[in-house]
């Protein structure tokens, strides 16, 4: 059944829910039906609740339309039998469409003028509730500065980085896009693109196919960008174009490289990166690429590979030294002398002279243009330079 369907109800007494007067000369009842807030825009994870009761609301049919075509459209359409004994047009909203009572009440509240009776300050959830009922029964015009001013005491407060949940950005791509703020919505859409793996699930809300089409374009092309840096790096550590004849550097990025994107899920360095790119995200690329880099630090600082547990026994086949003054200490596999120092919190074995410059480790340092690519991503904006709505 259609969300979008308004029922007659045959009985005035058909639903016996709390009855709420919106407008005391009300010729209409609005019968909302009960309302289960886990089937509201669920993601994975989301814990159940318990199932909200249904709400009778009197309201006026001159507000609704004036304010809402769809109302408008089915209260012109009904005869003079369907008033009912109480002398109202009983109408139900369908119970497919799961709007929750409290969201309809405050819309409809703001609709018929009462503003004592419409919240300063919503949070994010309720805002998106209410937003997917004004947004269905296009109460757009109505609504509006009240949610201007929802809208900006939420914005001022919520943080906007990659520990933002997927479902709180999809919140707000669809009440961004819904009461046309153009910054949020250039900010939100950017983060998506930034985080998502794939094109964004749209937790069964109302939003456009483009946005979501456009989005993950944003998203294929850094993504397709960063594999490319990646590829190229691979290659060069790979072919031997990019070699260390002093500490073997090559080989150890190449490995911690390879072992570290393939772990993270970004498996796509074998061949040339081709889109759409699935499951490879910007962030878990720069998260797997910054692992790689801070294994670099710890090898030069002398806290990898040969790292010993600073003061006790280092096997080295059958031998085993002890002196902790003692040096070289040269394991049979090392290709070079390694002494041992303080190394890392007071302790362990390092490479002698491990910090320098080679041209494997020149080419890993380009792998810091990926985290630069992150400037690049704009958003997406919602008019053109025209003034013309691009979505």
């Amino acid at each position: 059944m259609d969300s979008l369907q308004i029922l007659m109800v045959d009985s005035p007494f058909a639903n016996m829910t709390s009855l709420y007067q919106v407008d005391p000369e009300a010729d209409v009842l609005l019968i909302v039906p009960p309302f289960n807030p886990s089937s509201f825009a669920p993601s994975p994870g989301t814990s159940s609740a318990a199932t909200v009761p249904g709400l009778r609301l009197k309201v006026s049919s001159k507000h609704l339309t004036l304010s809402s075509k769809p109302f408008k459209n089915k209260l012109h359409s009904t005869k003079s039998s369907q008033v009912q004994s109480d002398g109202r047009i009983h109408i139900s909203l369908s119970p497919t469409g799961n709007f929750d009572p409290k969201a309809v009440t405050i819309s409809l509240n703001a609709v018929h003028g009462r503003g004592s009776k419409v919240p300063k300050v919503v949070d994010l959830e309720t805002l998106a509730r209410i937003t997917y009922f004004v947004d269905k029964f296009q109460l757009h015009d109505t609504v509006d500065i009240y949610a201007d001013r929802w809208i900006s005491n939420l914005w001022k407060d919520f943080q906007i980085n990659e520990e933002t949940s997927q479902r709180d950005l999809v919140l707000w791509i669809y009440i961004a896009h819904a009461f046309k703020q153009a910054e949020i919505f250039r900010v939100v859409t950017r983060q998506a693109a930034l985080g998502a793996s794939g094109p964004i699930d749209t937790l069964g809300l109302p939003i456009r196919e483009k946005i979501i089409k456009h989005i993950d374009a944003l998203r294929q092309d850094i993504v397709g960008a960063s594999l490319r840096i990646i590829h190229s790096a691979v290659q060069s550590l790979v072919t031997g174009s990019a070699k260390c004849d002093k500490n073997l550097c090559d080989n150890f990025l190449l490995g911690d490289l390879i072992k570290t994107l393939h772990r993270s899920g970004h498996t796509a360095i074998w061949s040339e990166p081709v889109k759409p790119f699935p499951g490879a995200s910007f962030t878990g690329i720069v998260k797997a690429i910054g692992g790689t880099s801070t294994q670099l630090d710890r090898f030069s600082l002398g806290g990898s590979l040969w790292t010993a547990n600073g003061g006790k026994a280092i096997t080295n086949g059958n031998k085993k030294r002890k002196s902790p003054n003692a040096g070289p200490i040269t394991p049979d596999s090392s290709p070079e002398p390694v002494s041992r120092t303080n190394g890392i919190n007071g302790g362990g074995l390092a490479r002698i002279d491990n910090v320098h410059e080679c041209e494997a480790r020149k080419v890993f340092a380009r792998l810091d243009d990926i985290e630069d690519l992150e400037d690049s991503v704009k958003g997406l904006e919602l008019e053109s330079s025209l003034g013309y709505q691009l979505y």
